[in-house]
Parts: C-alpha cells; sequence; structure tokens
C-alpha cells in the first residue's frame, strides 16, 4: 500500500477538541445500516479533517468486527488507469488486513502479484479476486497507462469502484472513508477538460452501493454533485474555538517553555481560525527562533516571519502550486474581490484574461488547479475566494513582493504595522472613552529605563508602519527615550481654571535611577481626547501652555509629549519636531503600553502609595477595553486571611456593577482559590500579590498575579493540599472550582511568575445562556 502512514496519528497530546465528532461518526458507522444516509464532512484545508478520518478508521479496524473499514484519499494527478490499480489494491489490501487482523499488510504494502495470491487463497474474497482478473483483462498493468483511450479508462474506473459492492455481495460490509472526495471532481486527465466521466462514475458507484460511507471535502460544490440520489448528510467542520485554540495555544507553550499572555493567545486564535496545524507551526517556531506570545509586537513578528519565510509560507506554496504568475493573479483578484465591502463577489475566466491580457484558455487552466487546491471555489463558470484568512495574508505578501515591485523588507514593515493595528483595535487597546485615564496609567507604569525612539515620534512611526505609505524606510531607529521613574501623577486642572483645552498631565520622577536633583524630571503631556487628527491650533495650544508651565519647574529638566487617537498633520508634525515635542497615536502608546508590561515591577502600575503591612488600593477609569467603566488595584501582602479583603473588594465591585448574591458567591469562591494558591506558589521575598478587577458594562475581569515560581494551570493543583479544619483535599480542586464558577479562567505563564485571569459575565435579558 502507498500510503503507508495510514494508521499514524498525531499524538495525543496534539490534538484537541475532536473527540465529540469522532465518537458520533464511530457510532454511526456501526449502527448504520442499508439505505443510511453517507456523511460528507466539509472543511477548509487543514482544519482536520483528514485526523478525524484517520482516527475514525483505526478506531474501526481495531476495535470492532461488525464492519470493514477501508480509507482511501483521492489524488487529482492520477490517470484513470492508475487510479484503478491504486484503488483496487488498497481496498483490497486493507479488507484482508481487517479479516485476518494483520494490521501489517496495511503498513507494510502488498505488491500486485502477492496481492493476487492471497486473494486466490481466501474462498472469501473470491469476488475481489475477480475484479483484479477483470483489470489484467482491460489491459493495465502499469506500463500500458499511457496507451490506454478514455473507453478503456472509464472501463477501468467503473470496474475499480464496484469493489463495494462485490464484497458486499460476499457477505464484507465495506465502510468506505473517503478523504478528499472533492477531487473526483477535478480532472484525472488533464488540467484543461471538462469531461465529468469520473463523477459520473462515482456517482453510480455510490448510488449501487447501498451501505453508507464517510467522506470529506474542502469545496463548497452541492452533495448531490457526487452523490446524485443517494441520501447524504452534510457537517461542516469549522477551525476549533476560541477556547479550544487557547488551551492548544497555552498547552504547547507551556509543553516548550514559550512565555505567553492569553489575551495575545485570543487573538492568535481568531487570525488562524483555530486551524491546528497554523497553530502548532507557530508554536513550532517560536520554540526554534526564542520568540514568544508574551505580547502583540512578538506575534506579529514572528506571524509574519512565518508567513514570508517559514514553514506556513512553505506549505501553503506547495498546497497552492504556484507554478506561474497567472495563478497569483487570479489569487490575488479572488483576495481582493473578498476583501471589498462592494462589488462582485466573483469573477469569470473571460473577465480575468480580459483584465490580465492573457488567453482565456490559460487562465481557465490556472483556475482549474486552484479550484483543486481549494483555494478557489466555483458556482455557475465564475470562480470566488474559497480559502482563510492565513491564506489571504499568504497571497497579499507573495504578490506584493512577486508582482508588486516591494522589497520583502517593505512587505514584511507593512504587514506588521497592518496586523497590529487590526489586533490591536480587536483587544481595545485603542479605546474609544477614557483615553486620557489611559494615557495616566501608562505614566503611572513607567519605571525607568528606555524605550524605542520610534514610539515617540508619529512621522517616523507612520513612514515605517503604515500600510499606504509609499516610502517605507528599511532603515532601524536605533534611538531611545529615556523613561523615568513617576513617583508624582496629577494635571493642571487647579492651575488653569480658564485655559481652554483639556488639562496637561504633569508626571514627575526621576530618571537614569538615580534620585538626586540632577536627574529629576517632568513630562507635561498634553492628551487630545476627541478623535481626529492633531492640528496646527492643537500644537499652538500645547505649546503655549507649556511655556507657561515650565516656569512653575525651575531647574528641571522638562519633556514635552502630545498624545493622540488618530494621526498627526504634517503642519502640526514638523511643528513638534521643531520644537523638540514628543508625538504618539493610540497605536504607539499601545505597543509602549506593552513594552512597560514587560519589565518586572514589584507594586504594579498603582498610583498611590501602598503600605507593606496592610492591603492598598487605587481606583481609576478603566481604559484599554471597549465597555471598561473602572479599574481597581490591590496588593495583598503575604498573611494570614489577607484574600478575604480581595474577597470583600469583589464583593462591593459585584454589587456596584449588578450582580446578583448567587453570582458574588461564585465569584468570592473562586477568588479564595485564585489567592491562596497565588500566596502558595509565590517566591517573592514580600510574598505580595497583585491584583486588577476590570469592571466592564457586561463582565468583571480579575486578574491575580504573584512573582515567584509559576505553576501549570493543566497540571498542577490550584488548591491547597488541606481544606477548611484541615481536611484533605484532592489535587486539582481548584481548578475545577474556579472554572465551574468562572465563566473563563486562563492561566498565563510570566517570565518571574504566574497570572489568573478570571472573568464573570453579567446575565441580562439579552445575555446568552
Amino acid at each position: 500500500m502507498k500510503d503507508r502512514s495510514l494508521f499514524a496519528t498525531c499524538a495525543e497530546a496534539d490534538f484537541f477538541a475532536r473527540s465529540a465528532e469522532i465518537e458520533g461518526l464511530v457510532g454511526r458507522a456501526l449502527g448504520a445500516g442499508v439505505g443510511a444516509p453517507s456523511v460528507l464532512l466539509k472543511g477548509r484545508r487543514w482544519v482536520g479533517k483528514t485526523e478525524i478520518l484517520r482516527r475514525v478508521h483505526r478506531r474501526l479496524f481495531f476495535d470492532q468486527a461488525a464492519v470493514v473499514p477501508v480509507y482511501y484519499r483521492f489524488r487529482p494527478a492520477l490517470s484513470p488507469a492508475d487510479f484503478a490499480l491504486n484503488f483496487l489494491k488498497e481496498t483490497l489490501t486493507q479488507v484482508l488486513a481487517f479479516n485476518r487482523r494483520d494490521s501489517s499488510l496495511v503498513k507494510t504494502g502488498l505488491r500486485l502479484a502477492k496481492l493476487e495470491a492471497m486473494l486466490a487463497d481466501d474462498p472469501a474474497m473470491a469476488g475481489a479476486a475477480l475484479l483484479l482478473k477483470r483489470h489484467r483483462e482491460l489491459g493495465e498493468l502499469g506500463e500500458l497507462a499511457g496507451s490506454i483511450d478514455s473507453g478503456t479508462g472509464r472501463d477501468l474506473v467503473r470496474n475499480a469502484l464496484r469493489a463495494g459492492t462485490v464484497a458486499a455481495a460476499e457477505g464484507l460490509p465495506l465502510f468506505f472513508i473517503f478523504d478528499d472526495v472533492d477531487a473526483v471532481l477535478c480532472s484525472f486527465v488533464a488540467p484543461s477538460t471538462t469531461d465529468t466521466f469520473f463523477a459520473d462514475e462515482f456517482k453510480e458507484a455510490i448510488s449501487e452501493f447501498d451501505l453508507p460511507v464517510l467522506a470529506s471535502s474542502m469545496l463548497s460544490t452541492p452533495a448531490d454533485t457526487l452523490w446524485g440520489a443517494a441520501p447524504v448528510e452534510t457537517i461542516e467542520l469549522s477551525g476549533l474555538g476560541v477556547e479550544d485554540s487557547v488551551d492548544m495555544l497555552s498547552d504547547l507553550c507551556a509543553r516548550h517553555s514559550i512565555e505567553y499572555d492569553s489575551d495575545v493567545l485570543v487573538q492568535v486564535a481568531r487570525k488562524v481560525e483555530g486551524n491546528p496545524l497554523y497553530i502548532r507551526s507557530l508554536v513550532w517556531a517560536a520554540k526554534r527562533s526564542g520568540k514568544n506570545f508574551a505580547t502583540l509586537r512578538s506575534y506579529a513578528d514572528l506571524y509574519a516571519t512565518e508567513i514570508m519565510e517559514g514553514s506556513i509560507g512553505a506549505l501553503l506554496k506547495g498546497a497552492l502550486r504556484l507554478e506561474d504568475r497567472t495563478s497569483l493573479r487570479l489569487l490575488n483578484l479572488s483576495v481582493s474581490i473578498a476583501d471589498s465591502e462592494a462589488g462582485p463577489r466573483s469573477f469569470d475566466a473571460e473577465g480575468a484574461a480580459s483584465e490580465f491580457s492573457l488567453p482565456v484558455d490559460a487562465v481557465r487552466r490556472s483556475a482549474t488547479g486552484l479550484f483543486a487546491s481549494g483555494a478557489l471555489d466555483s458556482a455557475l463558470g465564475t470562480y470566488f475566494w474559497a480559502g482563510d484568512s492565513v491564506m489571504a495574508d499568504f497571497i497579499r505578501q507573495t504578490y506584493a513582493v512577486a508582482l508588486g515591485g516591494s522589497s520583502p523588507e517593505e512587505v514584511r514593515a507593512s504587514f506588521i504595522g497592518t496586523e497590529l493595528v487590526g489586533r490591536y483595535a480587536e483587544m481595545g487597546t485603542s479605546p474609544e472613552g477614557g483615553f486620557t485615564d489611559g494615557v495616566k496609567r501608562l505614566l503611572g507604569s513607567f519605571k525607568g529605563g528606555t524605550a524605542p525612539g520610534v514610539l515617540f515620534d508619529n512621522v517616523t512611526f507612520a513612514l515605517r508602519y503604515n500600510v499606504d505609505s509609499a516610502d517605507i524606510s528599511g532603515n532601524e531607529d536605533d534611538s531611545r527615550v529615556i523613561i523615568p521613574e513617576v513617583v508624582g501623577l496629577f494635571d493642571t486642572s487647579g492651575w488653569e481654571s480658564r485655559e481652554a483645552g483639556p488639562p496637561v498631565l504633569v508626571a514627575r520622577g526621576f530618571q537614569s535611577g538615580r534620585f538626586d536633583a540632577g536627574n529629576e524630571v517632568v513630562w507635561l503631556v498634553f492628551v487630545k481626547e476627541s478623535t481626529g487628527p492633531v492640528n496646527q491650533g492643537d500644537v499652538d495650544n500645547f505649546l503655549r501652555r507649556s511655556a507657561i508651565l515650565r516656569h512653575r519647574f525651575k531647574g528641571v529638566r522638562i519633556v514635552r509629549w502630545m498624545v493622540a487617537h488618530d494621526e498627526f498633520t504634517p503642519e502640526a508634525a514638523a511643528r513638534l519636531e521643531a520644537d523638540g515635542v514628543y508625538s504618539s497615536d493610540a497605536l504607539q502608546l499601545g505597543i509602549l503600553d506593552e513594552t512597560m508590561a514587560e519589565r518586572p515591577s514589584e507594586s504594579g502600575p498603582v498610583t498611590g502609595p501602598v503600605s507593606d503591612g496592610e492591603p492598598g488600593s487605587a481606583e481609576r477609569a478603566g481604559a484599554g477595553a471597549p465597555g471598561a467603566i473602572k479599574e481597581f488595584e490591590i496588593v495583598l501582602p503575604k498573611s494570614s486571611k489577607a484574600e478575604l479583603v480581595a474577597v470583600k473588594a469583589a464583593e462591593e465591585i459585584g454589587s456596584e456593577m449588578g450582580f446578583d448574591a448567587d453570582a458574588i458567591g461564585q465569584i468570592k469562591a473562586a477568588l479564595v482559590e485564585a489567592c491562596i494558591n497565588a500566596f502558595e506558589h509565590s517566591r517573592s521575598r514580600s510574598g505580595r500579590v497583585h491584583m486588577r478587577f476590570v469592571a466592564r458594562a457586561d463582565r468583571l475581569i480579575i486578574y491575580i498575579q504573584n512573582r515567584g515560581v509559576g505553576f501549570d494551570g493543566k497540571r498542577d493543583s490550584l488548591a491547597p493540599a488541606t481544606g477548611p479544619q484541615g481536611m484533605p483535599r484532592k489535587r486539582g480542586w481548584g481548578i475545577e472550582l474556579m472554572k465551574g464558577f468562572m465563566d473563563e479562567v486562563r492561566f498565563e505563564r510570566l517570565h518571574d511568575g504566574t497570572k489568573i485571569v478570571l472573568v464573570k459575565y453579567l446575565k441580562t435579558e439579552t445575555t446568552p445562556e
């Protein structure tokens, strides 16, 4: 048998969230009788169809005796004669192997002569032996394949596809598992042919074969195209859900010691649409390169590398068979059409040929090949995009380099910028409300060090990362901005009661890690709360006011910084640059925020001092997430019953948000478990546990973080060894309790500790159960 990996499946640890589908399909195979509907499993490339089919086949081969499982994967490159021989050999070899309970026959394969001899020695396989004899009589032994005419080819295919009917007549209930059955719709003679004889013969064979089959397909072609009048049920198989994808990502990251943030993993899961192959490829790429998923920046860089020059790019290049420029042009056209919000959703060969000045036949040949690859689908003589978002990214980047005249560096920079904008927008890093409060929080997180200068220069940042820019600089800006350790933060509302414009933020601190007069610094920060570009009037207002405010801080170094949701007009940017004023938009702030978050901090970004002996809290308006209402931070000392302070805070916040008593009780119980185990695993000298409550309009999010050795949320217990009154507790009980009480529970492995994220949704009349 050519496919010697038939019984090979991925490792159990790498297989996620498909157990229910497999159990259901195995049950249907065993319970199905004559006339029962077949099952067609449809889904995009690499979402797990083949893995599911092989696991179903393996279960049926080793664990039961009611049906004879036969797995066959269709290949569109075979001629009719080659297909007929290949199909017969694989089918009959698997039947022999099952009857003899000898899987080695499948794994090692049988030569044709050996297979014929074994069939002749088995009376129960007399009909199958006749099929091979008939094949010989039709003139196919391999060397004559090139001389067989279309009529003989049809006879060979018809003879091979009768294997199921012949076996059933001899009391062998075959259960066919057909992988990539959509290849039947593609030509087995030449890519440009319109002959549908193979599909016709397959349809006829299925109609004669009374028992159901299991098949998979990439295309959205109606089932009756292949099944005819035979009953068939179509099951759509998409990628893993976000939660299952995040579980898979976090498990693989933990296994390979890759740092990650669960919010970033959510964005990765959405980007790859739950495709298991993409997930594994990205994790392996992170392992090889030493990168991680701790920030969106690190993810975007990793993803861009994988798409353009990594394993995902290589896989897609091979799968799409980009052998000529015509195919690449058609793919880029289909992606552009899919991206557009108006106009036609498909193209025809004549229109594409006219647009690209190509022969219609050449376009049809390329479109047929792309149809076979699953990148394009077809209906009513037109073609349309059928690939996933990762494949679309690959097409855009490949086209830009190969035919768009852009350098790989330009394309990479543009792509990373676009991906960051999209992911940040989805995460809500660029807030629509409370923007000033988000800037305050960012300033409060300043703990010294330096940051990339490009994050404080809007013009340079836009030139480098804006996809609409015609000139993307290829030289990296090595300049750094000194970040102060902020010790005080307030605004000028008390000083400028009659001043037009929003109050200026004042952040006082020290730089270079030295608390002396020579290193004292004051940052004056102007925040444009409203959306829209920063104009010359905004700049003039800030420069005039900062000149007045400067006199309040004589002898102290002044740094001026202007931030806004959107970009700066050329005139405004030029004036700021001339006056040495920093400028940043929301995207730059989001990246800077992550840069600050990467640095270890003992007390976290709080706006007030916290005593070592008593839990302290700081309240501020929420920023950074859509619908955020308020945020509260608490630092718990390692002392007896310190978790009760957190519980009290959760109770007050939950009541204010409108949670009922039962929900508040569940939040409190889960929070106690998380706090106790955060203390248990902490290895910092202070033993502190940092907590952040984010009260959004529809949910409460609680972050619990320690500093010390981490624990694995899937393998370690989150519950102490003993419960109340010293009663023993089972390991893992704490995890299950938290998951039972909260709507979401996530675990983040950090470089210096662990973070637990608890989420509880506020139930309303419109909240789905």
